[in-house]
């Protein structure tokens, strides 16, 4: 799982969320399709916060999106190639197994 923060033409403040395959995936949007909502996966700051659960929570959505990355529409995903970051994750030291 790869966290990332990104920028994008549709949005003034940057996305938090993931790279699946070649796509920037919003975690907003993960949680979108499947009708659940975290305040933790928010933004970079209340994941950190919030590990464990936080990771476990966001890994559970990465997991489906590998499945279903097809079912996100064109604002719901974009190519890594075409977002830039928008900076660096904060650190709390290294995920294991990420």
């Amino acid at each position: 799982m790869k966290l990332i923060r990104f920028a994008s033409a549709d949005s003034q403040s940057p996305h938090f969320g993931g790279v699946v395959q070649d796509q920037a995936v919003p975690l907003l949007a993960l949680q979108r399709k499947a009708r659940e909502f975290y305040p933790y996966l928010n933004d970079s700051r209340s994941y950190l916060t919030n590990l464990p659960e936080s990771q476990r929570t966001a890994r559970k959505l990465f997991e489906w999106c590998e499945r279903n990355l097809g079912e996100l529409v064109v604002g719901e995903r974009f190519a890594v190639t075409r977002s830039p970051l928008a900076g660096v994750v904060e650190n709390r030291g290294r995920e294991p197994g990420g």
